[in-house]
């Protein structure tokens, strides 16, 4: 009697232990699945936010595009009051700037003195850095919105024969007009930096100007 009491004992913690057992078997297998649920939550959001990414990119690019054209076509109607200079014409959309552009040197020719060029309304100088493309004006005459334009931002050349010819700013800071130098802060020369186009004005001085380089796109 003894002896089956103890194997009926033993027989109910060997049931209470498989239940116990189970039940920690079943949790895992529940966790698993709901692991396996959220990873692949996981792997669908991520790839959701990738195409969704890439669908914003393409639409910008699209809009960019679009805004290039728009421009383009507005700079291609250049209306009697924005007449083309020797150059052509400089345009700025983003600061509602341009401006007719005109040949000049730094010598004293009356004809072609960057000075008197710039000192006249809707007049900027144009001339030759070594490779560089360089334009100048007045700060007073529109210039002086440049310190508002930032990276990246696009101008456009119209030029005599009817090419346009756009760029993108890379580079702006304060530098020194010395001689017919443009040099930046640490005494750099200007036709030392990359880009192919040169667009300054004065700053707070004669010697003192605002400096933006551009690169052809």
């Amino acid at each position: 009697m003894k002896k089956r009491k103890i194997i009926l004992f033993i027989f109910l913690i060997s049931l209470i232990m498989g239940n116990i057992l189970y039940k920690n078997i079943f949790a895992m297998k529940k966790d698993l699945v709901l692991n396996k649920d959220n990873l692949y939550l996981l792997a669908s959001t991520s790839i959701n936010e990738k195409i969704s990414k890439k669908m914003n990119d393409v639409d910008l690019k699209e809009a960019t595009i679009k805004e290039d054209k728009k421009i383009i076509r507005k700079v291609n109607k250049t209306s009697e009051s924005e007449k083309l200079g020797t150059v052509g014409r400089l345009f700025l959309p983003s600061i509602d700037l341009n401006v007719a552009v005109y040949n000049a040197n730094l010598n004293t020719d009356e004809n072609y003195n960057a000075q008197s060029i710039v000192d006249k309304v809707d007049s900027a100088a144009y001339f030759k850095l070594g490779s560089k493309e360089v334009i100048a004006d007045h700060n007073y005459q529109g210039f002086n919105k440049l310190m508002n334009m930032s990276l990246n931002t696009n101008a456009y050349i119209k030029k005599t024969d009817g090419t346009i010819t756009n760029y993108q700013m890379i580079n702006k800071f304060i530098g020194k007009n010395i001689s017919t130098d443009l040099i930046d802060s640490n005494g750099k020369n200007v036709i030392e930096y990359d880009g192919q186009l040169i667009i300054y004005t004065c700053y707070n001085s004669y010697e003192d100007i605002l400096i933006t380089i551009w690169k052809t796109i």
